[in-house]
Formats: C-alpha cells, structure tokens, sequence
C-alpha cells in the first residue's frame, strides 16, 4: 500500500507536487502487546523494501532513521 500512495505522489500528472515525501509516519491504534513484535517482523522488512524501490535514485542522500515506540 506504501509503493501505491508514493507513486500516486510522484506522479506529475496527478499531483501538483510530483514529490516523494521526506517523512513518512505509520502509525497503529489498537496494537495489543502480543502482535507488537509480530507486526514489527512483518511489516517493517515490506516498508524498508519500498523505501528501496521508489527512493533509490536518491542513492546515499537519503538516510533511514527509523524509531519503534509502544505507545500505551
């Protein structure tokens, strides 16, 4: 769903502002503390990877600063 939103983003056609954005905030509501971990595992490797596919052509200008909180 991430790859979906940036590409709509970057697209010049659709948006005014054929940008990627430079932040990017998930947040989850009603994560117990049992699936935090599981949701860690699954869906930070699929978020990493489509950092790679739509912000590779930044190369080495674009760092990952990642922060995991359990807010409760």
């Amino acid at each position: 769903m991430l790859k979906s939103r940036l590409r709509l983003g970057k697209d010049p056609g659709r948006s005014k502002y054929a940008n990627l954005p430079e932040n990017i905030l998930v947040c989850h509501d009603g994560v117990s503390e049992d699936q935090y971990q599981t949701g860690l595992d699954a869906e930070v490797p699929l978020l990493r990877q489509a950092r790679e596919d739509m912000y590779s052509h930044v190369g080495a200008a674009f760092a990952l600063r990642e922060l995991y909180s359990d807010v409760g």
